[in-house]
């Protein structure tokens, strides 16, 4: 059982914890009405899904086995949320490349160079690199490739009569039931 002492801290330890709670919150709450009354619409929006992203990321935490992550190869491109930017980095949904050339799914961490499109009058800094258009195009080449092998693969299929994809289309509405 627990001593008066241990009761008497645990509560102040509560009571402490909701002042706490409560004074964040009303920041919070400060912070996005700022944002909105001088019509920074953008950024009360972002903060909003940051906070709710922390808050669903933070709940999962408890199940989160890295263990079940995918595996990525080293140049592999991946879409990222990359969180809530804070002065330059970069921040939100942005495809990266990644660097590690056999990541630990043990350690939970992935090690990527986020991409960016080159925007019309932005100033980049020193450390920025410009790629060019070589991803760009490569992708294109993957994709135009597997549409081409998928083309052949089933080509046949298109040649079908339209009486006979109907007739396929009925019986796989029964299979799906």
């Amino acid at each position: 059982m627990l001593e008066e002492k241990e009761i008497i801290e645990n509560k102040t330890e509560y009571i402490n914890t909701i002042a706490h709670k409560q004074l964040a919150l009303n920041r919070l709450d400060s912070l996005l009405t700022y944002h909105i009354e001088n019509n920074n619409f953008k950024k009360a929006n972002l903060l909003s899904y940051w906070f709710e992203d922390f808050a669903k990321y933070n709940l999962a935490e408890e199940n989160f086995n890295p263990k079940l992550l995918k595996k990525y190869k080293r140049g592999s491109i991946i879409k990222a949320n990359l969180g809530f930017n804070i002065g330059n980095e970069e921040g939100g949904l942005h495809y990266c490349i990644v660097l590690d050339k056999s990541n630990a799914l043990s350690s939970g961490t992935l090690t990527v160079i986020p991409l960016t499109s080159i925007k019309e009058n932005k100033k980049y800094n020193k450390s920025t690199l410009n790629l060019g258009n070589e991803i760009y195009i490569t992708l294109n080449k993957i994709c135009d490739n597997m549409s081409k092998k998928l083309s052949e693969e089933y080509e046949d299929i298109w040649k079908l009569p339209a009486e006979k994809v109907e007739q396929f289309n009925t019986a796989f509405k029964y299979i799906k039931k």
